[in-house]
């Protein structure tokens, strides 16, 4: 944890600011290369536990509701709801086996309903470099902030929706 931590760090320190999803990603993966099977489950949701409050205050944290505008939320909403029926689509079909019956594929893809908070993470991004170059990015930084807007609104809406389908 400390060592995932440290590539964060020492992204925010270097020139390549975004080196830190990369590392993120590859120091993940190369965790599970290591542990396989035989993570350390208990103490990673021990950590999870410590860390996760940060992790969506500081996304909730960044949404600048003064700066939403009301035609930003319809076309978030149309987006997500697109978005989810196409990634439910795609889970039923890439789950064609006959090792699963229908009830089970159907169950998958409503599991992956509640699978927002990574993109909602990684959306500032757009808005944050635009914004740190200057106001001759405004187009960009608009964009950036529909992006959040809309990645923050997924985790409003799909969250609890996900969470009550999978009971």
């Amino acid at each position: 944890m400390l060592t995932g931590i440290g590539l964060v760090i020492a992204s925010e320190l270097s020139t390549f600011k975004n080196a830190k999803f990369i590392a993120c990603l590859s120091f993940g993966y190369t965790c599970f290369r290591v542990w396989g099977e035989h993570k350390p489950a208990k103490e990673i949701g021990d950590s999870w536990f410590y860390i996760q409050p940060f992790l969506f205050g500081t996304i909730g944290g960044a949404l600048l509701f003064s700066q939403i505008r009301s035609s930003d939320v319809g076309r978030s909403f149309i987006c997500i709801i697109v978005a989810q029926l196409m990634r439910f689509v795609a889970v039923i079909i890439s789950s064609h086996s006959k090792k699963y019956t229908i009830k089970e594929r159907i169950f998958m893809g409503l599991s992956w309903i509640p699978k927002s908070t990574v993109p909602a993470t990684l959306a500032g991004v757009v808005y944050t470099e635009a914004s740190a170059l200057g106001m001759q990015y405004k187009d960009y930084q608009t964009f950036g902030l529909q992006i959040q807007t809309t990645a923050i609104l997924a985790i409003i809406v799909c969250e609890p929706i996900g969470s009550f389908l999978i009971d």
